[in-house]
């Protein structure tokens, strides 16, 4: 369960999506939070059970994520150059030789 507090945020952070980190932090506290206060309001008062709280806390963890997913997260599309390849050649013949070096950029 704590995982499900701390890694998306921290995946935000090393990504340098600063502000993406706080809010998908604070939604993952709020809206399970919120999900629970309005689930317990739909109960019974006089229940010793809460399965309507429960369910608020559920919904609100699937929403704080859906959101997360579809709205916070940036794909950031990173640039990778190719590698600079250098093979070195040598052409050995009965009356020369010879050296050099191919490369691809």
């Amino acid at each position: 369960m704590g995982s499900w507090f701390s890694v998306t945020p921290l995946v935000h952070l090393t990504e340098r999506n600063v502000y993406g980190g706080g809010l998908s932090y604070g939604m993952r506290l709020a809206l399970p939070a919120f999900g629970a206060i309005v689930g317990s309001q739909l109960d019974e008062p006089a229940s010793s059970r809460d399965p309507y709280a429960s369910a608020g806390i559920l919904i609100g963890m699937i929403a704080a994520s859906a959101i997360d997913i579809g709205l916070i997260a940036q794909r950031i599309e990173r640039h990778v150059r190719s590698a600079t390849t250098w093979v070195p050649q040598i052409a050995v013949r009965h009356d020369s030789v010879g050296l050099g070096v191919a490369g691809a950029f």
